[in-house]
This record gives structure tokens, sequence and C-alpha cells, in this order.
């Protein structure tokens, strides 16, 4: 899958799960985080689509914000052996640390063949 797209579906899942956790547990500031990221995601998904000459300058800025979402969600580490943790949450800042990381891995791939590319 093309970095571009998955970072686009990567940011529909970040807002599926911010409306799973406000539906399900509380309305919190923090509630809305992976959902501002999934919107910056996409927005950032679409612009490299639509325009090759911002494509490095957008995807450099998804792996920025793909960098922060899962550097907030190592939070749930805390959670886990904690009886009085909401599943919901738990399940969530996971989802969110993993579709990050995944997000991470693939565009590292891609920046690494993209200069292997230009160099030679």
């Amino acid at each position: 899958m093309d970095v571009k797209r998955l970072a686009i579906v990567v940011g529909i899942v970040l807002i599926v799960v911010t409306i799973v956790s406000v539906i399900g547990v509380s309305v919190t500031p923090t509630a809305f985080l992976p959902g501002i990221g999934g919107v910056i995601l996409i927005v950032l998904g679409v612009l490299a689509s639509q325009r090759e000459n911002l494509a490095r300058h957008a995807m450099h800025g998804a792996m920025l914000v793909a960098l922060l979402m899962a550097l907030g969600s190592l939070r749930v580490f805390t959670l886990l052996g904690n009886p009085d943790a909401n599943p919901i949450v738990i399940a969530g800042q996971l989802i969110t640390l993993g579709a990050s990381v995944v997000l991470l891995v693939f565009g590292i791939q891609s920046f690494i063949a993209a200069r292997r590319a230009r160099s030679t």
C-alpha cells in the first residue's frame, strides 16, 4: 500500500477510535486527540496524493504526527496492570499505538527507498 493512502487509512482509524472512546467512556479533552491527529493525517495524505510537489513535505508532516501519536499512546503500558482502567481506553490506546507505529515503519521504509533511488 502506498504510504499516502496508508496515512489516510490510519487517519480514519484514529477518528473511529475517537468516536468509540467518546461514546463508550466520556467526553474529555484528551479523548479527542486521536481524532485530531487522524484529521491531520487525512489532510496530509490527500495533500500528498493531489500535489506531487508537496508530497515529501506532507509525508514528513504525517510521520511527525504519527510519532507524536505513538509517543502519546505509550501511556497504555501504565494502564495494563491497573484493574480500574477502562478496557475501551486501553483498546483505543493500543489501536492508536499500533496504527501509528505501522505508519511510521512504512513511512521510514519509503523514505529510505526514495533516498536510495535518488542516489543511484
